[in-house]
């Protein structure tokens, strides 16, 4: 598959053959069902892409740090001497607790084996745009 060059002139759409293409698009927790599938359908049927993913932005995030982290060391005949690693590793974390502060809300979501909790998650009034007046 081809990538999908974008020229910086002109409209976004009408640079990109999205038939070759694939899309990510992130969504906000408590999405509606019909924003889905309305998301859905623009995405197919009006810009024809090959393929898309639709997720959470809090479990994409958490997939990010996780990938980020380095791999396990492979054993050594050092380390079954007993000798330990000059530098400490992070495990791949199945847990974790998001929290996304957008522009009018703050959304806190918990992470459990490497799955947003829906209804777990929180949302609060105050987003980016209110924090400076908190402080």
């Amino acid at each position: 598959m081809n990538s999908c060059p974008v020229s910086s002139s002109g409209a976004f759409w009408s640079q990109v053959d999205t038939r070759e293409c694939s899309l990510l698009v992130t969504e906000p927790p408590f999405n509606l069902p019909s924003i889905r599938s309305k998301m859905d359908e623009l995405v197919f049927e009006k810009y024809g892409f090959l393929t898309y993913c639709r997720k959470q932005c809090a479990g994409l995030a958490a997939r990010g740090f996780n990938l980020e982290q380095p791999a396990p060391p492979t054993p050594s005949p050092l380390a079954a001497a007993g000798a330990t690693p000059t530098k400490p590793v992070a495990p791949k974390l199945p847990c974790a607790v998001v929290v996304d502060s957008g522009y009018s809300f703050t959304h806190v979501t918990p992470i459990f084996d490497h799955q947003p909790i829906n209804y777990a998650t929180k949302r609060y009034g105050p987003g980016g745009v209110g924090l400076p007046l908190a402080f």
